[in-house]
């Protein structure tokens, strides 16, 4: 076990005595093997504090936590301009993602946040929209069709943007109140929508080659609808893990899949496709 391991939170696990291990895990004192650590990272980060201090040698290993901020200056002179925003730590870690306006994808925020459900994807990005702090940099329907174009998924691509409160209350008056909130709640609909359909227009696909290309499986999969999400988990940047998980924009996509004569082929392997379990059932 590395301390590379433990920092970046692959749930990595080594018990002196597994037999132990096992007995308190099956009698509840234990909860899952390699889960103590990820637990430690994330109550630090959800009250806003650095990162834990791992330091390992030959015959010891110290751990240090502290209260300084997990901000840097730079994050924290970003952050003071919306000071009068009451921001909680979603919404400042999505604010940190257009600083010198960069524009972001709506995957940078599920990622940055660590979104799980698609409901708190909704209501993040509404209340930010409400603030008129999140915009649109490109429109839905042009960055579709940019999307497509590049061969990337739709959730991939770059479109929004954020706008320091100043600059956001003079777009704000220029556009009156009802019409402001109609748009926006128009536009978290539609972002709902799409949010919950994706477990319906999700699939597994396995039996992947340990180097299998996301521009290679987009190319293939693409031909039979938009593709809004691919997920290929690796155990390093150039070995995949044999599996995938991709998702189209819409679910009637399925069905030209299911009906195909043809198993799709990929570097000489069969591919295993099947619907994807929704990911609160999952294991």
């Amino acid at each position: 076990m590395r301390i590379e391991d433990i920092i970046s939170q692959r749930g990595v696990h080594q018990s002196r005595n597994t037999h132990v291990s096992r007995v308190l895990r099956e009698l509840g004192y234990m909860r899952e093997l390699g889960e103590g650590m990820r637990r430690i990272y994330d109550l630090m980060h959800k009250n806003e504090l650095a990162p834990p201090e791992l330091v390992s040698n030959h015959d010891s290993f110290s751990i240090t936590l502290t209260n300084r901020a997990m901000y840097s200056p730079q994050d924290l002179l970003w952050l003071s301009q919306f000071d009068s925003c009451d921001l909680d730590r979603p919404m400042k870690s999505v604010i940190l993602l257009g600083q010198n306006g960069r524009v972001f994808s709506a995957a940078h925020i599920w990622e940055v946040v660590g979104i799980v459900d698609t409901e708190d994807y909704r209501k993040l990005v509404e209340s930010l929209l409400t603030r008129g702090i999140l915009v649109n940099a490109v429109e839905r329907l042009a960055a579709k069709r940019a999307a497509r174009r590049e061969k990337i998924p739709f959730k991939e691509y770059p479109r929004y943007k954020i706008v320091i409160p100043a600059q956001a209350a003079e777009s704000l008056d220029k556009t009156s109140e009802v019409e402001c909130s109609s748009k926006i709640k128009a536009q978290a609909r539609q972002d709902a929508v799409l949010a919950s359909e994706s477990d319906d227009a999700r699939i597994f696909i396995a039996n992947l080659p340990i180097d299998a290309q996301a521009s290679e499986l987009y190319e293939i999969f693409s031909s039979y609808g938009s593709i809004k999400e691919l997920k290929i988990p690796r155990y390093a940047k150039n070995k995949t893990k044999g599996y995938a998980f991709l998702t189209y924009e819409e679910a009637g996509v399925l069905d030209s899949i299911w009906r195909m004569d043809e198993s799709i082929v990929y570097k000489n392997r069969t591919l295993v496709i099947q619907r994807a379990l929704p990911k609160e059932n999952k294991a």
